[in-house]
């Protein structure tokens, strides 16, 4: 203890005083002080998450009563310009509590002004072994691998757990006996309070601290990094997204529910998309404005709830090959692979705003080629040959085995870029692009950009059956 610190002198309990004490007749034992110090340690690390000024603790002890020896520090490691975030942030929190002092609560609060900041430190322990934190001034992602239990705070750690991947930070309504525990009684303004907290809060800071771990994260792809450990690196960002708690009646259901409003509603791109071809992320919203936005793949072991909201197209065709996933991929669809908890989520939450990535979704998207916007499908400047598309004959095949199988297909024929010709040209379907149709397509080879692609023949009876061969685009 070479540098300044508080240190704190505790009159523990002799055998002398605890035959005189009205409280306790125990004396404090070298066991028990032992014991109290072991579950210390436990949440030692914790305690310095979220308080503004105390920068280390540590364990002590002496033989001769004089030379302090170390049994266990941990230390706050943070560069000055994150310490300078801290204090700033810290003055900003003051100057609003003044200010509602001074306003006095009776006159009721109007308006806070909102203030957030990031700070990145790391723990440090007398073992040598340092803990890299992520840390915003109200949640904390937890990975998996931390194989630790999420915990609540109230500046310090809270007997309280949630099923939640975070731990959580609030100035909350205790208890008054123990202040161990959080206010929850019903119609009481303090359980208000702490809801309030949860989703208006709490909620919108877990979302703005997922966006920050995503920059962090994935900002820049480190030229060693293999696809599987990207790939577990998005399991560890979805592992980030709370589930929705088992019970409806727990104190967490609203936090979870607005976290999920947030994310659907503020559109912030936090959902990945990867392709097998190409490496690096792509990331996507739920919701855009005149644009396409992420399409999710629904999970194989998902199971749709029996409520009238899902049933309207639970049965549509959903991309689940995976040879027509990841060419949709490349050709620009955003198709999100979300696992089971945070798809059944969103589903729950905002099921008339989540779009799957099914056949009624891959009609409008292939039909965008004519488009500019970014998001739109890539199959651009039509007509060209398959090869400097780069694609084959089986992509196009793959595509139009799939477009087919939707009811109103002959109808929707038109705008579809699936025209791919016996010269391996591919064009749009449409009045002026005129084809002959017939089973010796290769029959001229000098003419083969006036005939269909064999591999298409099929769809030909389709087409046939209504009426489509009787338009001036196509002739039998």
């Amino acid at each position: 203890m070479s540098q300044p610190a508080t240190l704190f002198r505790l009159p523990l309990r002799t055998k002398w005083m605890a035959t005189k004490s009205s409280i306790k007749k125990e004396p404090m034992t070298e066991y028990i002080v032992s014991s109290l110090l072991t579950d210390f340690l436990k949440d030692a690390s914790l305690c310095l998450l979220f308080l503004n000024n105390l920068q280390k603790i540590g364990i002590y002890s002496t033989k001769d009563g004089r030379k302090l020896e170390t049994e266990y520090e941990i230390e706050m490691v943070i560069d000055k310009r994150n310490a300078l975030r801290k204090e700033a942030f810290r003055e900003i929190l003051s100057g609003e509590s003044e200010m509602m002092i001074d306003d006095g609560l009776s006159s009721g609060i109007v308006e806070m002004k909102s203030s957030e900041t990031i700070v990145n430190f790391s723990l440090k322990d007398s073992h040598g072994q340092t803990h890299p934190i992520y840390h915003r001034r109200v949640s904390k992602p937890l990975s998996k691998q931390d194989n630790i239990q999420s915990r609540v705070f109230c500046t310090l750690p809270l007997p309280v757990k949630t099923d939640l991947p975070v731990h959580i930070n609030g100035h909350f309504a205790l208890e008054h006996e123990s202040r161990r525990n959080l206010w929850d009684r019903e119609d009481d303004s303090r359980t208000t309070w702490n809801k309030l907290l949860c989703t208006d809060v709490i909620a919108p800071s877990y979302v703005k601290a997922l966006e920050q771990v995503k920059f962090a994260w994935f900002r820049t792809k480190h030229e060693d990094e293999t696809s599987t450990e990207a790939a577990a690196k998005i399991v560890e960002f979805f592992a980030l997204f709370p589930s929705i708690p088992k019970t409806e009646s727990s104190f967490w259901s609203p936090l979870v529910e607005a976290f999920y409003q947030e994310v659907i509603n503020g559109r912030q791109a936090l959902f990945p998309v990867t392709r097998a071809d190409t490496p690096g992320v792509i990331w996507t919203s739920i919701v855009k404005e005149k644009s396409f936005a992420g399409y999710f793949r629904r999970p194989p072991e998902y199971s749709s709830p029996v409520l009238p909201y899902y049933s309207q197209n639970d049965t549509e065709k959903r991309v689940s090959d995976g040879k027509l996933l990841e060419l949709l991929k490349r050709l620009n669809m955003k198709i999100v692979q979300a696992p089971l908890h945070v798809f059944t989520a969103l589903k729950n939450y905002g099921a008339d705003k989540i779009q799957e990535a099914t056949l009624s979704a891959v009609l409008p998207f292939l039909k965008s080629c004519t488009a500019t916007a970014s998001d739109t499908c890539q199959l651009k400047n039509l007509p060209q040959p398959l090869a400097d598309l780069g694609l084959d004959g089986e992509d196009v095949l793959t595509l139009v085995t799939f477009v087919q199988k939707s009811a109103d297909f002959p109808n929707n024929i038109f705008g579809l870029p699936l025209c791919l010709l016996q010269s391996g040209i591919l064009d749009v379907f449409s009045v002026e692009r005129k084809a002959f149709v017939t089973t010796f397509c290769d029959l001229f080879p000098m003419l083969s950009e006036e005939f269909l692609h064999c591999s298409l023949l099929d769809i030909s009876l389709i087409l046939t059956k209504h009426h489509v061969f009787q338009s001036s685009t196509f002739s039998i």
